[in-house]
């Protein structure tokens, strides 16, 4: 239980993360379904598909990634009220999955980076064009993160948090911190950046050449650009601030954890939305399904009206 000067504001902040956590479920539930139908049904066309499963992937990974979160807010939301305990090997497991997931999402994003990079600036590299690259890849990375974050388990920097009620790396513990932030957050972000510059500059000095409508398109891949960027930097930067004072004063805030992940769960709520609107595939896929059930909803209402009249006629 956290002291009780800060017993209130701590609890609202875990609401709110769980409000968060919750629509991004829900957006990432939406498109991940919307996605699979379309590529089950085979209408995506063949250039869109690299854009569609690399969405794909950062889709069901935020799915994955919400739903344990959201376990996590769930025990902090009953263990501040009835103060319960949920110390356990399952609770260590979760939070170290957890980690795991969070950094194969990072390792998504620098893939849609590195496709646009090779798609806009390199287009001469065929191979790294291949939508069966795309499909692979993930899953190496996903198997690369275990490997990475296992020194975690050895170190035991995984362990129960009495005041947060779920298993995690503990603020103070430096090594464990630190580890997460380089891996997971700073090195994805790094090669992001230095992509996106290198998009920007190739943009940049072939705007001169370009029609109209080719200085739009790239207007629009920059806006994509500094969205992305800017979301993940609103991710990690309070955590990075907060461990910094941490350092500095030598002391945790007691609101630490829940002041970070609670800006980490807006900025990946902002890239769920963002991406749908961002993306012109993703963003007909997804209005193209809901237009569909609109539709059907209007067909099926109309139908009973007409029933209904037949009915009172006779």
């Amino acid at each position: 239980m956290l002291n009780n000067n800060y017993e209130r504001i701590g609890f609202v902040l875990n609401l709110i993360q769980l409000i968060e956590n919750l629509f991004s479920f829900l957006a990432a539930l939406i498109v991940s379904s919307a996605i699979v139908y379309n590529l089950y049904c085979g209408r995506l066309k063949r250039h869109e598909k690299i854009t569609i499963i690399l969405c794909a992937h950062i889709y069901v990974l935020v799915l994955i990634l919400m739903i344990i979160t959201t376990s996590m807010n769930i025990n902090t939301l009953l263990g501040d009220l009835y103060k319960l305990n949920f110390d356990s090997s399952w609770c260590r497991c979760m939070g170290y999955l957890a980690i795991v997931v969070f950094c194969t999402l990072s390792q998504a994003f620098v893939n849609q980076a590195f496709y646009r990079l090779c798609r806009i600036v390199y287009p001469q590299y065929k191979r790294f064009q291949l939508f069966w690259l795309y499909v692979i890849l993930p899953c190496i990375q996903l198997i690369l993160s275990f490997i990475l974050f296992y020194p975690l388990l050895l170190w035991h920097d995984v362990f129960y948090l009495p005041k947060e009620y779920y298993c995690y790396v503990k603020f103070s513990n430096l090594r464990g911190t630190c580890w997460i932030l380089f891996n997971a957050y700073g090195i994805p972000v790094l090669v992001l950046s230095f992509i996106y510059i290198r998009i920007t500059r190739f943009l940049r000095q072939q705007s001169n050449n370009q029609s109209l409508v080719a200085k739009r398109r790239d207007l629009l891949i920059t806006r994509r650009i500094l969205i992305t960027v800017g979301l993940l930097l609103v991710l990690g930067v309070p955590g990075v601030v907060l461990l910094i004072m941490r350092i500095i004063k030598g002391e945790e805030h007691p609101l630490s954890i829940r002041i970070t992940y609670t800006f980490a769960a807006l900025s990946i709520t902002g890239l769920s939305i963002s991406f749908i609107l961002s993306i012109p595939q993703l963003k007909n896929i997804v209005l193209k399904k809901w237009k569909q059930e609109q539709i059907i909803s209007i067909d099926n209402s109309l139908i009973c009206t007409n029933h209904i009249r037949d009915d009172t006629q006779n």
